[in-house]
């Protein structure tokens, strides 16, 4: 075999490495999907009750909707909606929980909220979580 034959298979090695790779990313990308999508509700609810920074310019929640649906950011590098859902998700799983445990719990503090708007305050500031 010739050198030249030898480089140009090594270069269809790497092209098929590259394919591969993409065809793995994308396979891990939609098993995370499936995976973290059954929490959007419990997503919503967790953001509303304890994100505690300014929605005009310090959190970018309302900047990920279009057209009044949620973008979840599964492509995107950083996005509140995927780091909340996420959350949700690590939260249901190391507390062995499941989705609608987990949003039952979120949905009462809602309704505590609904009536003492400062409840959330209250259990941050008695959980020794401070602005």
């Amino acid at each position: 075999m010739k050198a030249q034959d030898i480089k140009d298979k090594l270069l269809e090695i790497d092209n098929q490495k590259r394919e591969l790779q993409k065809q793995l990313e994308e396979a891990e990308r939609d098993d995370t999907v499936k995976r973290l999508m059954p929490f959007r509700g419990a997503a919503i609810l967790a953001h509303g009750l304890f994100c505690m920074y300014n929605h005009t310019d310090g959190c970018s929640w309302g900047y990920e909707q279009e057209g009044g649906e949620h973008n979840w950011g599964f492509g995107a590098e950083y996005s509140q909606h995927k780091h909340w859902l996420e959350l949700v998700f690590k939260t249901a799983t190391e507390l062995n929980m499941t989705e609608a445990q987990l949003t039952d719990i979120l949905d009462g503090l809602h309704a505590v909220k609904a009536r003492n708007p400062r409840a959330m305050e209250a259990l941050r500031h008695l959980l020794g979580y401070r602005r």
